[in-house]
């Protein structure tokens, strides 16, 4: 956690004395966050190395809210150097999704996972990090609406099968002003068994099953994105940034979850892109390309007043060709407290296909993130 050194002079030598202070093996954190999204709930973390074996970590992160999630890792190292080790994870969330289609009816659901990884971990230098991971996830999609259809929830199981690389070199998490974030990923998909609850029945289906309205196919996503930040003076930040994402196979609820969401100004989920002008998980795509600007400007101490936009070109679940533009702005204040960033603003979206929400929306957010 902190090193100090000293130079001692001893005859016609110079003795170099280090004292080296260990970070404590097991740390808590705590604190508590709010958007109208997630809702309020607590933030607690956990972390203890060297608990089980020498060169494990184990982890624990959690949000304790209605919209919860969980995360429980361990991390066993296999070199001296710790840049190379073996992780085993367990997660699983609550998360509201506003606008999907189900059928002939659109409305909000929740969709509910489990999942659980292994994965190969990689160390290349002090900010580059590449993974290559297997995962099975059990997902369920439950409408939050009275649908026509009566169907009361969709399950999906897969296997999934996924190699990312990624660096950060951001000199601080929340307010950054030089350094830059990327990464690349690819992954494949294979749906093992659907189910469909239908009032109090369920039904089951599988890849031999011929009346199945699921697809058994497999499926490949592949997926790019960067931001980069840059100061021309103290008080102003600049960042461009993009997302790109391409998918191949299943489009539709009800044959397969080969979809991503767009939305907000922060990512919710390991499926969501960041996109000013639309709350969070607000759009449903399948494959899309797009840019964003930003510019930070320090008014007062720790007090930033931030403009941003964005455009993007998407392709949509059922759009059979063509794609669709949409895009947004905003302006907002960003004030950094000791329990996390509190962001206030308002923002501008427009969307060829905007239902039930407005193209003026407000959004706010107070605390760290899960």
């Amino acid at each position: 956690e902190k090193v100090k050194y000293r130079i001692v002079p001893s005859g016609n030598r110079m003795i170099l004395e280090i004292d080296c202070i260990e970070r404590p093996k097991a740390m808590l954190y705590g604190s508590v966050h709010y958007d109208p999204w997630l809702s309020a709930g607590a933030l607690v973390s956990i972390s203890a190395r060297d608990l089980l074996t020498s060169g494990s970590v184990i982890n624990l992160d959690s949000y304790i809210g209605q919209y919860y999630r969980f995360r429980l890792s361990a991390i066993q190292f296999v070199d001296r150097s710790q840049k190379f080790g073996v992780e085993a994870a367990i997660f699983t969330d609550n998360t509201r999704l506003p606008l999907v289609a189900l059928k002939a009816e659109t409305g909000p659901m929740l969709s509910q996972n489990l999942v659980t990884s292994l994965a190969l971990r990689k160390r290349l230098s002090l900010n580059h990090l590449m993974t290559l991971s297997a995962s099975f996830e059990n997902k369920h999609l439950i409408p939050d609406f009275v649908a026509s259809s009566r169907i009361s929830k969709i399950s999906y199981d897969y296997l999934n099968l996924m190699y990312t690389y990624q660096a950060n070199t951001l000199n601080q998490k929340y307010f950054p002003d030089q350094g830059i974030t990327y990464g690349v990923s690819v992954s494949s998909s294979k749906l093992l068994r659907g189910a469909v609850r239908v009032s109090s029945r369920r039904y089951t289906y599988g890849p031999d099953d011929e009346d199945s309205p699921f697809s058994f196919a497999r499926t490949f996503m592949t997926r790019a994105w960067f931001n980069t930040y840059a100061s021309p003076s103290d008080k102003v930040t600049l960042s461009i940034g993009g997302d790109f994402l391409f998918s191949s196979g299943t489009d539709s609820i009800t044959k397969g979850n080969d979809f991503w969401l767009l939305g907000g100004t922060e990512p919710l989920t390991d499926r969501s892109i960041a996109a000013i002008g639309f709350h969070p998980n607000q759009v449903l795509v399948r494959n899309t390309g797009g840019v964003r600007f930003s510019t930070d400007i320090e008014i007062a101490t720790d007090l930033h007043l931030i403009l941003e936009g964005n455009i993007f070109a998407l392709t949509e679940p059922d759009r059979a060709d063509g794609f669709t533009l949409m895009g947004g702005f905003s302006i907002g204040t960003g004030y950094m407290t000791v329990a996390g960033p509190l962001k206030v603003g308002v923002m501008y979206g427009f969307y060829d296909r905007h239902l039930l929400y407005r193209n003026i929306k407000g959004y706010v957010s107070m605390g760290f993130s899960f």
